[in-house]
């Protein structure tokens, strides 16, 4: 991926849920991740990462088994200011990682 210098990176996912049990959505909360409960779904920056994204991004509703959840556009990163890696993975919050890593590298381009 390349980006500009210190502009945001913004990204959208689709992902696919492959295993049998429900992906459950976190309850909308203004306080974000921190009033998820243990076990809800999201889309995050795995702690390997170079790039971190500020907040993992929730599924928008539960997802069955052979269901697809679409994350609209969001900040994978306010901005940065030289190449980096950046590695993203779906969490079950404070529970475990789970899936396919996807790892990619991010370059500055003038």
């Amino acid at each position: 991926m390349e980006v500009r210098p210190a502009e945001p990176i913004l990204a959208r996912a689709t992902v696919g849920n492959t295993e049998s049990a429900t992906w459950i959505a976190p309850a909308k909360s203004a306080a974000g991740a921190s009033a998820w409960a243990t076990g809800t779904v999201a889309l995050a920056t795995n702690p390997a990462s170079e790039l971190q994204m500020r907040e993992p991004v929730p599924i928008p509703s539960d997802t069955p088994m052979l269901g697809t959840a679409v994350l609209n556009s969001f900040v994978l990163s306010p901005g940065i200011t030289k190449d980096t890696h950046a590695i993203v993975r779906m969490t079950a919050w404070q529970r475990m990682w789970f899936g396919e890593k996807i790892a990619f590298q991010v370059r500055i381009v003038q």
